[in-house]
């Protein structure tokens, strides 16, 4: 209870019926003052501040995101009420009232600086929504960025070095109220960049003869949309033999050209304070290069085709060439072709379609380039229908044919090269006396032939056709005449010979021989003598006065050869075996 002092003592005695048992004595301390009552103000903002009482510190927490204010003791309470005690102190209670946290401040400013690097200009950077209330505003900038002044205050100016990265650096800020110095605003920031400037674009005449002394010629730079308001100045180059006059450093030059000069390009960049891009280059011409090729495609690479035979229409292009302002297709003939423009006129007309007609044998497709210095040389391509069929490979059938017994003869075509083209038929030639028979075409790979009563052998031949009626060269065959039953008889002489009603008179021996052989006519008549061998091809021919004789033979290669004699109207043919 009340009423105690300090140092007062407490002694406790036991009575009994006997003796009185007295205590130790426990002395009392207090320290008892009147409650607190706090006349002054202290603002803080949410989250948990301390409060010092007598070199004590209490720590408390305010709810919410809210602030709270410290009023002076009142029997009406206010706000919130927060209690806090220590030992035997008297309770102190605080009136707390409740405040909002500043609001964020927002930055306005300009955010690409690269006209400003390493300047002494600066940029200013300014809170758009000012706290009447605030009197410390708390801002940040990047490495390579210097406040210069209003730190502090809702303006400030900066400057810039080239030490500022090129992207994602910030300038921040937040309010901090001096007066209360526990209540701090959520922070903004501003990103700022440096951006160089980009390629501009070069106009001027692009067609400078070479090796000609030409002055004045005016080049002009326009910038490229990106950053243009950074660009400070024009770094240009000129080409060997050419000089430039005036305007370096600005976006208009003048440059003179010496007898020096046969090729080049005039060079620009934009120069900032950020740095600057590569080069962008104008190419100038002293003369219109030739197109390089005439193709039917460049993607993938395919040849143009030339061998147009069986063709109706074709496909041709050329390459741009740099600067041109339309190409020139002719044909040399043009009768029996005619040009199609697959992409109109002007710079594109890189690609055309021939159409031939079937009366095409051979022209000629050119293509010129046109540009402000003139037209360029022609390329130029043959266009062909007659190219030849490849010739056959090889014939199939007998080398020995009977008289009276049909013969079929077959051919394998030839592979067309690139200068070729494929063979669609087959022109067929037979010797005498043997006829194609109606039954096979005379133009196709097989034929049969009759052989007639007259025929001693003879060459079997054949050429590949092309569509467009070009034939190969010929493949022949030799066929000899051989003993048959049909049509012939034998001599009384030598199962070798053969004869009919109209032979000849003569005589072959020895047959067979290994050296030479004679031949004897047994008629006043003189004899031409023909050696064919088994392939068809003459080996030798001589003459032969009548009734006298002839030694032949011993040139000849070991084989077996027919001997044709003919007297007049009378022919023989005798078969001979050299071993």
């Amino acid at each position: 209870t009340g009423g105690w002092a300090n140092n007062d003592a407490i002694t406790c005695v036991m009575t009994s019926d006997a003796t009185d048992y007295t205590s130790n004595t426990l002395t009392i301390t207090t320290n008892a003052t009147n409650p607190l009552i706090f006349d002054s103000t202290l603002t803080v903002c949410a989250g948990r501040f301390t409060f010092n009482y007598n070199g004590v510190g209490y720590l408390f927490t305010t709810p919410g995101n809210k602030s709270i204010f410290i009023a002076s003791y009142d029997t009406t309470i206010v706000g919130l009420d927060t209690t806090i005690s220590r030992n035997c102190d008297s309770l102190i209670t605080l009136h707390l009232t409740l405040r909002a946290v500043p609001d964020r401040p927002e930055i306005t400013g300009q955010t690409e600086v690269c006209a400003v690097i390493n300047l002494d200009s600066s940029l200013t950077y300014l809170i758009s929504n000012i706290n009447v209330e605030s009197n410390n505003y708390v801002w940040r900038v990047p490495n390579g960025a210097t406040i210069t002044g209003g730190q502090g205050t809702s303006s400030i100016a900066v400057k810039f070095t080239s030490a500022l990265a090129y992207s994602n650096q910030v300038i921040s800020v937040y309010d901090s109220l001096l007066s209360h110095p526990t209540c701090v605003s959520q922070k903004d920031t501003l990103v700022i960049f440096k951006t160089l400037p980009g390629m501009p674009t070069i106009s001027g005449n692009t067609c400078i003869p070479s090796r000609t002394v030409t002055n004045g010629v005016v080049y002009t730079a326009t910038p490229d949309a990106l950053n243009a308001s950074a660009v400070s100045s024009y770094d240009w180059v000129a080409p060997a033999g050419a000089t430039i006059v005036s305007g370096q450093g600005t976006n208009s030059i003048t440059v003179n050209f010496s007898t020096t000069f046969t090729s080049g390009a005039i060079r620009v960049r934009a120069l900032s304070n950020c740095g600057s891009r590569t080069y962008r280059n104008l190419a100038l011409q002293s003369s219109v290069p030739t197109p390089a090729a005439i193709q039917k495609s460049f993607s993938p690479n395919v040849a143009a085709v030339t061998n147009v035979c069986g063709h109706d229409s074709e496909d041709y292009l050329v390459r741009k060439i740099s600067n041109a302002t339309s190409y020139l297709w002719t044909l040399n003939a043009g009768s029996s072709a005619s040009i199609s423009h697959l992409v109109g006129d002007a710079a594109n007309d890189t690609a055309v379609t021939v159409s031939f007609a079937n009366t095409l044998t051979k022209d000629t497709l050119s293509v010129r380039a046109v540009t402000a210095c003139g037209t360029s040389a022609k390329k130029s391509i043959i266009l062909n229908s007659t190219v030849l069929a490849p010739t056959p490979v090889s014939i199939a059938g007998a080398s020995n044919a009977c008289i009276g017994t049909p013969q079929t003869y077959s051919v394998t075509g030839g592979v067309a090269t690139a200068n070729q083209s494929a063979s669609v038929k087959y022109r067929w030639s037979v010797p005498a006396f043997t006829t194609i028979t109606a039954t096979s075409g005379p133009d196709s790979a097989e034929i049969t032939i009759s052989i007639n009563p007259n025929f001693r052998g003879g060459i079997v031949s054949v050429r590949g056709v092309t569509a467009c009626g070009q034939q190969s060269a010929a493949l022949s065959k030799g066929v000899s005449h051989r003993l048959c039953p049909t049509g012939t008889k034998l001599s009384n002489t030598a199962a070798n010979v053969l004869t009919d009603a109209t032979s000849a008179s003569v005589m072959v021996y020895p047959n067979p021989t290994n050296s030479s052989f004679q031949l004897q006519l047994n008629s006043n008549e003189k004899a031409s003598v023909k050696i064919v061998d088994m392939q068809g091809r003459v080996v030798n021919r001589f003459a032969v006065n009548g009734a006298s004789k002839t030694t032949f033979g011993n040139d000849l290669m070991p084989g077996v050869y027919m001997v044709e004699t003919k007297q007049g109207n009378a022919v023989k043919v005798i078969r001979v075996v050299k071993f």
